[in-house]
């Protein structure tokens, strides 16, 4: 009996390895391009893809049709430059340190999606209109200087735009590359700024969603309704009135409609060319935006679903049946090694943070026998002064006294699923669930000597009943091993 359990395990090894060869084949055989299409500062809450009411992405909601929609995707940092770090490395930021665009650059030796897919002949190329630190990166690279900021004489953050480097001229530029090199392996980027502060869309966009603020949007300077955004951008004492939210709100989702357009316009191309049969589409949100809590028009500095929950959609050529929708928990670390194995190169040999959940878009083509689903998302703000741990329903939220607090509440508590806009703290009324995620939160934070002005959660002290099984005892020995 035992003989032949042994034999029943060898040919069943011998069969996964033979079609496990064979899928990866069936992938480098098709040579599929990838083509990333990010959108800075898009709220997911704020796509009609994402069941927003108003119909603000009309084209992204089309092509997704035939795509893998995912639901519960987290960035591990609010901001662009620790947010594609994250992304194009598959590493952590408690991992790399950079969680600010003050940060150091991505470390010229550690692999990279572009590095890796350059390194298997594939052709690399960004258009993008943020984040001009990577263009050591990429083999092409084409930076528009769209919007950028000053801090104005009372240390405010406000912008200025330059529309001749808008998206018209990247989307040209980039639908001229792809007529070029359409017969090559290729890596594109391409990255829209319309979104992100400022809002100012064009006049056709800029007061559609609500005509009640078309007097106080259309026809105004960038500088005029900029400053209405910039006087809340900051910490606030007292709620922001609600009209000035929804002002916002309006201008906001007007970005939204018209980066919507340019996504359907490359997407076009992307077809007339074939390129759809033949190429990973992958569209994706390095963060939020505030609009939200009462008190920030902003995003670096939070931790609320507004700021950290992103959209994330993929297509692959090869699966023929689509329009699926998935509530996994997904980290944007989790995004680099799905890309490789949805290409057919192994992630195995990266020292990454990452899992691909590859098998999930097609597990006929992509199996992971080894596939576990992610428990928690871990996010850190800009500044190491806030910290969150999601397990794909309930977000806990720790806050240094020194943070951007709102009402004062250093310990959150939300059900997402039930309170999405997270507008009811829970800490007192789950106790259990406060407990068991902050607890967890510490443990994982501890390993990296975070927070770095924080102490033991009470509950991890003496004397408490958090240590009555094994398992809590050994996550507050290992705590208080590492000197909290």
């Amino acid at each position: 009996m035992k003989n032949s359990l042994i034999i029943f395990n060898s040919l069943l090894l011998l069969v996964v390895l033979f079609f496990g060869f064979k899928v990866f084949n069936l992938h480098s055989e098709k040579h599929l391009n990838v083509i990333l299409i990010s959108i800075d500062a898009l709220r997911a809450d704020e796509m009609s893809l994402y069941g927003y009411s108003k119909k603000t992405t009309p084209n992204i909601d089309n092509w997704a049709q035939n795509a893998s929609v995912f639901t519960n995707v987290r960035t591990v940092v609010p901001m662009t430059q620790p947010s594609f770090s994250a992304l194009f490395t598959g590493i952590e930021p408690f991992n790399t340190g950079i969680i600010s665009n003050g940060s150091p650059f991505i470390d010229f030796n550690t692999p990279t999606l572009m590095t890796v897919l350059a390194n298997h002949g594939y052709t690399t190329t960004a258009f993008t209109a943020n984040f001009a630190g990577l263009k050591n990166q990429f083999q092409n690279f084409n930076y528009y200087a769209y919007k950028d900021h000053y801090n104005d004489e009372a240390g405010v953050e406000r912008y200025i735009m330059d529309a001749s480097q808008g998206s018209t001229k990247m989307i040209r530029d980039a639908a001229g590359w792809l007529n070029r090199n359409s017969s090559k392996q290729f890596f594109m980027w391409l990255h829209l700024m319309d979104v992100h502060a400022p809002y100012y869309p064009a006049d056709k966009y800029r007061c559609e969603f609500d005509t009640k603020y078309c007097p106080e949007l259309l026809g105004k300077r960038l500088d005029q309704i900029d400053a209405d955004r910039a006087q809340y951008q900051m910490c606030q004492e007292k709620p922001v009135p609600q009209d000035r939210i929804d002002e916002m709100r309006t201008v906001y989702d007007g970005g939204v409609a018209q980066a919507d357009d340019y996504v359907g316009q490359i997407l076009a191309k992307i077809k007339s060319l074939g390129l759809d049969k033949n190429s990973i589409i992958v569209l994706y949100a390095d963060h939020g935006e505030g609009l939200d809590h009462d008190y920030l028009f902003n995003h670096r500095a939070v931790l609320y679903d507004s700021a950290v929950h992103i959209p994330l959609v993929i297509y692959d050529p090869l699966v023929s049946s689509y329009n699926k929708r998935s509530d996994m928990v997904i980290e944007n670390t989790d995004i680099m090694p799905t890309i490789l194995s949805l290409v057919g190169i192994s992630s195995s040999g990266l020292n990454i943070d990452g899992h691909s959940f590859a098998n999930i878009i097609d597990g006929d083509l992509v199996p992971n026998l080894n596939y576990q689903p992610r428990k928690y998302v871990y996010s850190v703000n800009s500044n190491w002064t806030k910290f969150s741990i999601f397990d794909g329903r309930y977000k806990y939220i720790y806050s240094l006294p020194e943070s951007c607090v709102d009402h004062g509440q250093t310990e959150e508590l939300y059900d997402t699923r039930q309170d999405p806009k997270e507008l009811k703290n829970l800490v007192k009324s789950n106790s259990q669930k406060t407990k068991d995620l902050k607890k967890q939160l510490f443990y994982y934070l501890s390993k990296y000597n975070l927070p770095a002005s924080g102490t033991l959660p009470a509950e991890m002290q003496d004397g408490d009943d958090a240590g009555s099984n094994a398992q809590d005892q050994k996550l507050q020995d290992e705590i208080r091993s590492m000197g909290y």
